[in-house]
């Protein structure tokens, strides 16, 4: 999936179904990620769990940023799941979105593109 894919899920709705498929992992790894349940991922209601679709919305505006500079998207969700950021205590933006901190990942990654220090 390419980073303009991204953008274009990132404007309309996220379906963890198609998230989970283009960066080839099942269901119950998407959600794990998240820090939710398949159920509650599959609950295609508005009302269903906010949060569990704020963090899916907050995954796909961060694999779209670094995306470019991992060279695809399965590398992209490797630096997204693993690689430790030391401006926030070594945790990675995996934790950081889990703990509700994902626009503080995104200024960081924002930071750093235009040319900032990590």
């Amino acid at each position: 999936m390419s980073s303009k894919c991204w953008q274009w899920i990132i404007a309309g709705r996220l379906e963890p179904q198609f998230v989970a498929e283009h960066l080839a992992i099942d269901e119950r790894q998407l959600a794990r990620v998240l820090g939710t349940g398949v159920v509650v991922l599959r609950d295609v209601r508005e009302e269903a769990d906010i949060e569990a679709r704020k963090r899916l919305h907050s995954l796909a505006r961060i694999l779209h940023c670094v995306e470019p500079w991992t060279g695809s998207t399965g590398e992209a969700f490797s630096w997204y799941t693993s690689e430790r950021l030391p401006s926030f205590g070594g945790r990675t933006a995996a934790q950081l979105v889990r703990e509700g901190r994902a626009s503080a990942v995104i200024d960081y990654l924002a930071r750093i593109d235009q040319g900032g220090y990590a």
